[in-house]
């Protein structure tokens, strides 16, 4: 073939491909495991702060290295899509149905709700990329909180063998409390003062990722938001930009 040189690419089942298939998959899966203290290039360290700073990584999840780091990343990803918003003005942020808004809606044209509606459409992938990264930051939190909360697990032998049903209040049958034994989690090898700011870290977090979850959430809309304020400016206002008489 004219203008082609070179070998041809390996199949996608060649032993090459399937060996950086299986790569790229460890890697993914990984990504929000917490590193592994005691991986060698750790105890590998020249110096002793270099050894401590692998270990303290080492104790972390993978996919921030604090929740202050996913707290900057929150704020920043909400600041890009609310500039995003910007572009709609007012149009996303009011409830249109409102009777107390027909005047506001009524002084939008067609063709402003036209331009909005195609600005809206124009761009899937800036709106999927967003989306993605606002994935991955709920992602991230939810392994933290994992990280520093460890879980309550039956202690069945409390409990004992006897299945038949027993009173809720212990009055009746016996006290029927099951025991629960925490199960360790790896910020159990942290101190306790450090294991709590963290906590304090994420509790402060929250605000701002249901700030990051309602602007995803209004970018993601903003189409089927127009196209109903459309719907609703043909019925309630004249083309002149004034509300319909007994409207």
């Amino acid at each position: 073939m004219i203008g082609v040189t070179g070998a041809r690419p390996p199949r996608a089942d060649a032993p090459e491909c399937q060996d950086a298939f299986r790569a790229e998959s460890t890697s993914q899966s990984s990504a929000d495991a917490p590193r592994s203290a005691g991986e060698p290039k750790c105890a590998e360290a020249k110096k002793l702060s270099e050894r401590l700073k692998c270990e303290s990584l080492g104790m972390t999840p993978a996919c921030a290295p604090s929740p202050r780091d996913l707290e900057q990343k929150a704020n920043l990803l909400t600041f890009e899509i609310e500039t995003e918003l910007t572009k709609y003005g007012e149009l996303l942020k009011r409830d249109w149905t409102h009777v107390s808004n027909r005047q506001r809606l009524c002084a939008f044209s067609m063709a402003e709700l036209d331009r909005n509606y195609e600005i809206a459409t124009q761009n899937p992938k800036i709106l999927g990329a967003l989306q993605e990264r606002a994935s991955s930051i709920q992602n991230c939190q939810t392994v933290w909180e994992r990280h520093v909360s460890p879980r309550q697990v039956e202690d069945m032998s409390a409990v004992g063998t006897d299945t038949a049903p027993k009173s809720l209040d212990g009055l009746a049958g016996g006290d029927n409390r099951r025991g629960l034994t925490p199960v360790p989690s790896p910020s159990d090898s942290l101190p306790d003062n450090l294991v709590r700011d963290m906590r304090t870290q994420l509790d402060k977090l929250k605000p701002g990722m249901a700030r990051l979850s309602e602007s995803v959430r209004i970018l993601q809309n903003a189409t089927k938001t127009i196209e109903q304020v459309a719907r609703f400016h043909m019925l309630f206002c004249d083309p002149n930009g004034t509300v319909k008489a007994g409207k």
